[in-house]
C-alpha cells in the first residue's frame, strides 16, 4: 500500500512539472500573441502579422502537444511500476 501511494505522489509530482512547463510555454505564445498585436498596429508591422499568428500557434500546439505527450509518458511509467 504506501509503494502506491509512494507512485501516486511521483505520478502527480510528474503531472505538476508538466503543468509548470506547459504554463511556461503557454505564456511565452501569450506574449508572442500581444507583440503580434501589437506589429499588427504600425502600418511597417502588417505584412509580419500572419507569419507571427502562424509562429505563435504553433507554439501553442506545440505545447500542448508536449504536454499531452509528457502526461501518456508518466502514466504508462507509473503504470509499469504498479507491480
Amino acid at each position: 500500500m504506501l509503494k502506491k501511494i509512494g507512485l501516486l505522489g511521483a505520478f502527480v509530482a510528474h503531472v505538476l512539472v508538466g503543468v509548470l512547463f506547459f504554463l511556461i510555454l503557454a505564456s511565452a505564445a501569450l506574449l508572442l500573441a500581444w507583440f503580434t498585436h501589437q506589429v499588427g498596429t504600425l502600418d511597417y508591422g502588417k505584412p509580419l502579422v500572419p507569419i507571427l499568428t502562424v509562429l505563435e500557434k504553433a507554439v501553442l500546439y506545440g505545447d500542448c502537444a508536449f504536454f499531452l505527450w509528457w502526461v501518456i509518458k508518466s502514466t504508462i511509467k507509473a503504470c509499469k511500476n504498479l507491480d
